[in-house]
């Protein structure tokens, strides 16, 4: 898929976007890129999406006839991020558990995500999810906001595809990038 083909309901703000990666950590083919665009029909402009990448080519999977059969899909993807949730959850400690919430949870994924060396910006989020760093960021974690993506690098190139080398000059014309803001108590 093209730039800009993240719909309903990955593209809104505080739900999880799942992106699918093969073993190799290449995009797949089937995988929607971000930005959003349903901004820009009330005068914003998109987000960055996915948030978060997960395996999604040829994961092994129940067959309905018995034993197992490799899926893909970000259907197949959305699973193992639910799974990486159910994880950490389970991991982490009883006194820290008060904490967690949706918003804590993604925030915990977006900053623990390890970028992958290929895919862009829009194709990976965060990068491919970390369960041992998402439960390690919430059994230490204190109320803080955190900014997806954390920071914009024009010179990061080609993660930052579409963004490269533009020149920030004071008569050029102005460059829009929209900021998921992400706390323990809500996404904006």
């Amino acid at each position: 898929p093209l730039i800009g083909t993240t719909v309903n309901p990955a593209d809104q703000p505080d739900v999880i976007g799942v992106g699918g990666v093969d073993g190799q950590g290449k995009t797949a083919g089937f995988s929607s890129r971000g930005f959003t665009l349903w901004e820009s029909s009330v005068g914003g402009f998109g987000r960055l999406k996915p948030d978060v990448v997960a395996p999604g080519v040829n994961v092994y999977g129940s067959a309905m006839n018995g034993g197992c059969r490799p899926l893909s899909g970000t259907s197949v993807a959305s699973p193992v991020v639910a799974g990486v949730v159910t994880l950490v959850l389970s991991g982490v400690s009883a006194d820290m558990r008060k904490v967690v919430n949706p918003g804590s949870m993604k925030q915990a994924l977006l900053q623990s995500a390890k970028r992958l060396p290929d895919p862009m910006v829009h194709e990976q989020g965060a990068g491919l999810v970390n369960v041992q760093g998402a439960l390690e960021y919430l059994n230490s974690y204190s109320a803080s906001a955190s900014a997806h993506p954390a920071k914009i690098d024009n010179n990061d190139c080609p993660y930052w595809d579409g963004y490269c080398f533009m020149k920030l000059v004071p008569d050029a014309e102005p460059l829009w990038f929209n900021i998921t803001l992400v706390t323990g108590a809500c996404v904006a």
